[in-house]
C-alpha cells in the first residue's frame, strides 16, 4: 500500500518561493554593489556595508509599509523611500553591468525581484495576521452561533476521524466508500467549522 503523501499547503509554497527569490535577488544585488562601492573609492573594509544601506532599507521600507497598514495609517513615506532606493539600487546594479542592453537588464531584475518579493511578503504576513488577531468584542449580549449544517458525506466523514484521527485519507476512503480527495476536503471543512 502506498501511503498518502500531504502536500505542503500553498502559502508555505508561495512563502517558500518569494523567500527565495528574496534572497537570491538580495545576494546578487550585494555583490553588486559591493563592487560599485570599491569602484567609488570606498575602502575594502567599508565596501561591505554599502550595500546593506541600499539593499537592507528595502527590507526597512517594506516592514514600514506593513506596520503602517496594521495601524490604520498612511504608509506613504515607505512606499517613497522604497520606490527610490529601488531605484538607486537598480542604478548601482546597471552601472556594474557589461555595456550590452540586456546585461544591463538582467543586473536591474535583481533589485527589482527583491522589491517585488518583498512586497509579496509583507502582504502573505498582513493577510495571515489580520487572518489571527480577533476583531473586537462589542459590549452587549453574546449571540449564539448558528450550528453549523453538515452534509452527509461531511458528517461520515467527522464521524470517522473521532474514532480514528490518524487514519490516512486513502484508508478514510476506502472504509466510506468515498474519494481520498474528498475526504480530505470534507476533513478540511470539519476541522475548519471547529467540530473535530
Amino acid at each position: 500500500m502506498i501511503p498518502a503523501v500531504r502536500l505542503p499547503s500553498l502559502l508555505h509554497t508561495i512563502e517558500a518561493v518569494v523567500i527565495m527569490i528574496a534572497v537570491g535577488s538580495f545576494l546578487i544585488s550585494y555583490n553588486n554593489l559591493h563592487q560599485s562601492a570599491l569602484l567609488a573609492g570606498i575602502p575594502a573594509l567599508l565596501a561591505w556595508v554599502f550595500p546593506l544601506t541600499v539593499d537592507a532599507f528595502l527590507v526597512c521600507c517594506s516592514g514600514f509599509i506593513l506596520y503602517a497598514c496594521q495601524k490604520g495609517v498612511s504608509g506613504r513615506e515607505g512606499w517613497a523611500f522604497l520606490i527610490l532606493y529601488t531605484v538607486a539600487s537598480i542604478a548601482f546594479n546597471v552601472h556594474m553591468a557589461p555595456p550590452d542592453i540586456w546585461s544591463q537588464l538582467g543586473f536591474a531584475m535583481c533589485p527589482i525581484g527583491l522589491c517585488v518579493a518583498l512586497h509579496f511578503l509583507m502582504m502573505i504576513l498582513d493577510i495571515e495576521a489580520r487572518a489571527v488577531i480577533p476583531s473586537p468584542a462589542l459590549p452587549g449580549p453574546v449571540e449564539e452561533q448558528p450550528e453549523p449544517v453538515l452534509t452527509d458525506e461531511q458528517t461520515a466523514v467527522l464521524e470517522y476521524y473521532r474514532v480514528s484521527p490518524r487514519a490516512k485519507y486513502s484508508e478514510a476512503g476506502r472504509e466510506l466508500n468515498m474519494n481520498p480527495r474528498h475526504v480530505k476536503l470534507h476533513l478540511d471543512a470539519v476541522t475548519g467549522m471547529g467540530l473535530l
